[in-house]
């Protein structure tokens, strides 16, 4: 049995098997033996990841439907699940949307890498048509060099990604979807998806570069010494 490796979004994806179910590895301390633990452990999961987390936080009862099973490796329990289902795929075939859905998020993670140097954003908004009938957008931000504040679409990038998903029944099921989950924070509401999402907590092009920029910067002669106070008592 493969277990999953919860990195990133792209990693737990990646460690589906070819039923769309991901193993996760508990620590042998950790008590889970019923599904209100078992959704406790995804929330910490997909800590990072809270357009997935909200669906179990607003629909207590949707852990019920992700198929779980509870087993042990030796001391561990061990939590398998549907994938798809968790993230909001019809789960007809679990397989070949998720390897859609990786494909997704790999053009997702180019469009940060081919922005290193700015602050980017992915925002899924929950929309209304004129019927008031809830349907998703997706848009891909970068920021404002002019204004120095605020962003806007790239557009090129959001109509590349919005067309893979409009040519997909399971990516088009996936963003209507979440926006209905999003409908449970209220109307017109949105999340952002950071670099973090695709390459870890400050792994990302951006965060690499703040970094390599703050590295660069030494501080003023009088800050490098060290000055030492000392009291008695």
């Amino acid at each position: 049995m493969k277990y999953a490796d919860t990195d990133t979004l792209l990693t737990i994806v990646e460690s589906a098997d070819v039923a769309g179910r991901i193993h996760i590895l508990c620590a042998s301390d950790e008590r889970v033996s019923n599904q209100a633990q078992a959704r406790e452990l995804l929330e910490s999961v997909f800590m990072d990841h809270s357009w997935v987390t909200l669906r179990l936080e607003c629909v207590k009862k949707a852990i019920t439907e992700l198929d779980i099973s509870i087993d042990r490796h030796r001391d561990n329990p061990v939590v398998s699940l549907n994938l798809a289902k968790l993230l909001q795929l019809p789960a007809v075939n679990p397989s070949a949307e998720l390897a859609e859905f990786r494909n997704m998020l790999e053009e997702m993670k180019a469009f940060y890498l081919a922005r290193p140097t700015q602050k980017c954003g992915i925002q899924i908004c929950n929309e209304r048509d004129r019927n008031r009938k809830v349907y998703g957008s997706i848009t891909c931000l970068i920021p404002d060099q002019e204004l120095l504040q605020g962003c806007y679409p790239d557009q090129a990038a959001t109509q590349a990604l919005t067309a893979r998903i409009d040519a997909s029944p399971a990516l088009s099921h996936w963003l209507r979807h979440t926006a209905l989950t999003l409908q449970k924070i209220g109307p017109w509401s949105w999340i952002t998806l950071r670099e973090d999402t695709f390459f870890g907590p400050g792994q990302g092009p951006y965060g690499q570069h703040r970094r390599a920029a703050l590295a660069k910067l030494k501080p003023p002669a009088d800050e490098q010494k060290y000055r030492v106070l000392e009291i008695d008592f």
